[in-house]
């Protein structure tokens, strides 16, 4: 366990850094969930619309570069520009598309490198062999803006903590209360990491956790990796590292905000923890 343990660890400071993806609505009632759309050959993407009434019907003005069904999900045929539109009542919102080229295993880690400088807010589980709620480990989520962190690795015997510039909010389970201790550190991002991704090799496109991602074969800190990049947009969606006869799974998600409990603030109570961790 200890081995797992500094595992995780490791791929803690190296995950915390990934892009947020970012959504854009046309203005209008009726609108688009999206202005425009970059994809990947071979990627599917859902249009969504709101404010429709009734049917909406859905075009591509070039099916040869990417096709959409009568549910707006978009499969991207062959690299090119294609419009999607949408119908409704007369009205009609148009979505430019841009398919391009899978991108070869350099350029994924390269575009990883480049688009993890502009991070906001991340959420990383782990996992131990597969994704289900029995093999759950924990989890890690930072809010880079508000500089708050969250901590939560029961599955490798870290208590719950939250932590802030000024201080760290943690969890006792024997009395099951919440006290803090003053922070002499600062919340931060590091990227120290990044450099350290080398020899990244594809080995095709896998199902991730119920999408379509490529896996790239990586060496980090000497050890084999593999990453899993979704190929609508490239973003970095987990990685699986073997542990002795396990195997370590962590998927990043993106939508999920840091949050400290008013109860915890104004009730915990000032204490140093007895048990750092190491």
């Amino acid at each position: 366990m200890r081995i797992i343990k500094k595992s995780f660890v490791v791929s803690l400071i190296l995950f915390v850094i990934i892009l947020l993806p970012m959504n854009v609505q046309a203005a209008g009632r009726f609108k688009l969930s999206a202005d425009r759309l970059t994809t990947y050959v071979g990627a599917s993407v859902k249009l969504k619309v709101t404010g429709a009434k009734g049917t909406v019907k859905w075009t591509s003005s070039n099916n040869s570069i990417a096709t959409v069904s009568d549910s707006g999900k978009i499969t991207a045929v062959k690299s090119g520009k294609t419009i999607i539109k949408a119908h409704n009542n007369g009205v009609t919102l148009k979505c430019p598309v841009t398919v391009k080229k899978l991108l070869t295993a350099k350029q994924a880690v390269n575009k990883y490198k480049k688009d993890s400088k502009i991070i906001r807010y991340a959420t990383i589980n782990m996992y131990l062999d597969k994704i289900n709620d029995s093999k759950f480990l924990g989890c890690m989520a930072v809010d880079r803006e508000r500089k708050i962190a969250y901590v939560d690795l029961a599955g490798l015997g870290i208590n719950k903590r939250y932590i802030t510039n000024n201080r760290v909010y943690w969890y006792n389970k024997g009395d099951s209360k919440w006290y803090y201790y003053k922070n002499k550190g600062e919340v931060t991002v590091s990227q120290n990491e990044i450099s350290n991704i080398s020899s990244p090799v594809s080995k095709g496109i896998r199902n991730f956790n119920g999408r379509k991602a490529m896996q790239v074969k990586a060496v980090v800190d000497k050890k084999t990796v593999m990453l899993y990049f979704d190929i609508s947009d490239f973003t970095l969606i987990g990685m699986t590292e073997k542990v002795n006869k396990h195997r370590a799974v962590i998927i990043l998600d993106y939508k999920s905000k840091v949050a400290i409990p008013s109860d915890i603030t104004k009730k915990a109570k000032y204490r140093e923890e007895l048990k750092t961790l190491r």
